[in-house]
């Protein structure tokens, strides 16, 4: 199987290369404990239900309800944030039920891994807490307890765990391991707290998506496996750089969705019912030329769904494709979401929207 770590170094050369002078900012990026718990920032002008995108070394924030060319209504970016990490600037990302902004950022001699924002962060605003976690981030997912699952591959000897992280604190408590499968790459919550990871099996090689109750407790249970022909999950694909993973599920329903996409498999995104279990089909999906969908994904949150249903996929242009509940096959998104301001090497790898009603 192709290191994964070959991906992530493959990205981080192209963005250097796109972008003059930003391995050199990572000196700068590092701040005393001081400048990063208390600077403030000025009030974003988002509105509460907000789709946020994370890239390059920022994080852009737009109305949930815009469509075509639009301007965003919070630009978190600058040396005080950290999001650029040490040259490689991208990251997953996560809306708490609070509001407050979760994101990774590859951190291998500084503050930070896990980044984590306040609601009305913009600008140059240091992160409300940045978690020591091990560098090379490739999946987080947040619960309704506002607790943090970061998978993190550093020596890549364990990227088939996770590092639980509870709301405030500023180092895991401690990790807990998926042991069916050879490595996960992508992380979701749902709104009971289960947690969802994707990987190859370590019996058949084949992709499966295994679900864990008590995920923050030192013995997690495996409760239900979605696996088999009938899934439509890509078979003999290889290794994650040949097919890259993309989990989320519905803030509400609690239903699952798969994306997939890379040179061995056409991208797609399913949906699973909630509670579903075993060799079963999705309940839809969406795939071909029409839906734009990325080819790849450069995060392992490409896609995220809204209260009302609508999913939300980030593309490389970056833009955002808006599809409806109910969409089906071959179709067009909805609405497209563009931002002709932002930066033209800037590839939007995580996303994530914040719920119209946001919890105190």
């Amino acid at each position: 199987m192709v290191s994964r770590a070959s991906f992530v170094a493959l990205i981080t050369a192209c963005s250097l290369s796109a972008t003059a002078g930003a391995a050199t900012l990572s000196g700068s990026l590092f701040r005393p404990p001081s400048l990063r718990t208390t600077a403030s920032s000025p009030r974003t002008a988002c509105p509460s239900s907000t789709v946020f995108l994370r890239l390059f070394g920022e994080i852009r924030g737009y109305p949930m309800g815009a469509s075509g060319a639009t301007k965003p209504c919070t630009d978190i970016t600058g040396p005080n944030t950290l999001l650029l990490g040490n040259g490689n600037g991208y990251g997953e990302m996560q809306v708490g039920r609070d509001g407050y902004l979760h994101t990774t950022a590859f951190q291998s001699n500084g503050p930070g891994g896990l980044l984590i924002f306040k609601p009305n962060a913009n600008g140059n605003a240091a992160p409300w807490r940045a978690v020591s976690v091990d560098q090379d981030h490739v999946a987080l997912a947040t619960d309704p307890k506002r607790t943090d699952y970061v998978v993190a591959s550093q020596g890549y000897a364990f990227d088939n765990c996770w590092y639980v992280v509870p709301h405030g604190a500023t180092m895991p408590s401690l990790s807990n391991c998926d042991t069916q499968v050879q490595a996960i790459y992508a992380l979701a919550a749902d709104k009971r707290g289960e947690l969802y990871a994707i990987g190859f099996d370590v019996a058949n090689n084949e992709l499966r998506v295994d679900v864990f109750r008590h995920p923050s407790s030192p013995s997690p249970t495996l409760v239900r496996t979605i696996e088999g022909s009938s899934t439509g999950f890509p078979t003999n694909s290889g290794s994650y750089f040949n097919c890259t993973f993309a989990l989320a599920t519905d803030p509400l329903k609690a239903t699952l969705y798969t994306y997939f996409g890379g040179p061995v498999c056409p991208p797609t995104v399913e949906e699973f019912g909630a509670q579903s279990s075993g060799n079963v089909k999705p309940a839809r999906t969406i795939t071909g030329s029409l839906t734009e969908l990325p080819a790849m994904a450069f995060a392992a949150n490409v896609m995220t769904v809204a209260q009302n249903g609508d999913l939300y996929v980030s593309t490389q242009t970056p833009s955002i494709l808006v599809f409806g509940p109910h969409g089906h096959g071959n179709v067009k998104p909805n609405r497209v979401i563009t931002d002709p301001s932002a930066p033209s090497q800037s590839t939007a790898v995580g996303i994530a929207v914040r719920p119209t009603t946001v919890s105190p």
